[in-house]
């Protein structure tokens, strides 16, 4: 109908067509159809607009950031549920950040350019427009590919902070140009590699997120670098970024490895503060320290707590030889019979340790 208004009057604007259409809708619509009319268009946009959500959100579930989350909780053993839930949170937070940064730069387009405070919110959208949607890394040559030459081939010992700067100085990297030197460092060079990621902290033009922190505490998690990895935690609270659920994770095996159980026991409350449910590998870390600490009975109370869940062998052996050392012969007898329960058949080393408590 709008459509033939405004072949008829081409002379009339939308305010006018919109005028005509409210008179012809007001003449030919009782209220009750009218008020039909309103739910049933109210339903159609709703479907429309979560069917737009829909694949928006697939779109960001194959972008690169929410991926290389995926494969860096892989490597801290986080899969099944907990990896889907953590994936969809990455995505929904992501397109969120999407979704406001479209709406401010709607808004930029209203105002008047002369605006000062409006010019430097402007450059703000422009920097996280880039992060959302990265460009291609700059191309090098000449002395800036030596550089970058240099800083690969540096050794475990050297300081990479003057021809950081020197590279930065020839090519004027953007965020996607540092995460490229950064994954070949990774690749070539992983001694330097490390340095490079603690010192590009500090770049504006890194622009640097929590999942950068969040990479660079499980880098040294892994290496049982506690003090490093701490001084990157300090460094994340100066910056106003909370731990998520990945720096939790790292953090519980890095310190359940190095016996500090007081503090691994922090990280696991933290982990489970956000409402995620621990995997096996998270409890064996938490029960093994437990056991090697002496402290059996948290131990024990842990093991329950991951019920359906059955505890692997090696839990039970752990805790096994933990009450054999303290000469506890019924808590020696109490897991071995467990054991059974749980259909771990008695072995010569199990028997062994029995005798011996």
């Amino acid at each position: 109908m709008r459509k033939k208004l405004a072949e008829v009057y081409t002379d009339c604007n939308k305010e006018t067509i919109d005028g005509m259409l409210l008179i012809i809708v007001e003449k030919d619509f009782n209220e009750d159809l009218w008020r039909t009319v309103w739910e049933v268009s109210n339903m159609v946009l709703e479907d429309m607009e979560k069917e737009r959500k829909k694949e928006k959100m697939k779109q960001f579930l194959q972008s690169e950031e929410v991926k290389e989350m995926c494969r860096f909780a892989g490597e801290f053993g986080i899969c099944g549920d907990l990896l889907r839930e953590l994936r969809f949170k990455r995505t929904k937070e992501k397109m969120e950040e999407n979704d406001f940064y479209e709406s401010l730069e709607h808004s930029k387009d209203e105002k008047p350019a002369k605006d000062p405070k409006w010019a430097e919110a402007a450059d703000k959208i422009h920097e996280k427009e880039e992060m959302v949607w990265p460009q291609e890394s700059k191309p090098m040559s000449g002395k800036c590919e030596l550089v970058m030459e240099k800083i690969l081939s540096l050794k475990k010992e050297d300081d990479p902070s003057q021809l950081l700067a020197d590279w930065i100085e020839l090519l004027q990297p953007g965020r996607v140009d540092w995460i490229t030197l950064l994954d070949r460092l990774e690749q070539q060079n992983p001694d330097i590699h490390l340095k490079v990621a603690k010192l590009v902290l500090n770049e504006k033009s890194f622009q640097t997120n929590s999942s950068d922190f969040t990479k660079l505490i499980g880098a040294y998690a892994k290496e049982n670098r506690v003090e490093d990895a701490e001084r990157i935690l300090k460094k994340m609270a100066e910056n106003g970024i909370m731990p998520d659920i990945l720096t939790a994770t790292a953090l519980v095996h890095m310190y359940s490895k190095v016996g500090n159980i007081e503090r691994a026991t922090e990280a696991f409350e933290s982990l489970r503060s956000y409402g995620f449910q621990p995997d096996m590998k998270i409890y064996t870390s938490m029960i093994m320290s437990y056991g090697n600490a002496g402290k059996r009975k948290f131990a024990e109370s842990l093991m329950r707590e991951m019920e359906p869940t059955t505890p692997s062998e090696e839990i039970y052996m752990a805790l096994l030889q933990s009450y054999v050392h303290e000469g506890d012969a019924l808590g020696a007898a109490r897991i071995s019979t467990t054991m059974q329960l749980n259909g771990y058949q008695p072995t010569a080393e199990s028997c062994s340790l029995l005798v011996e408590a």
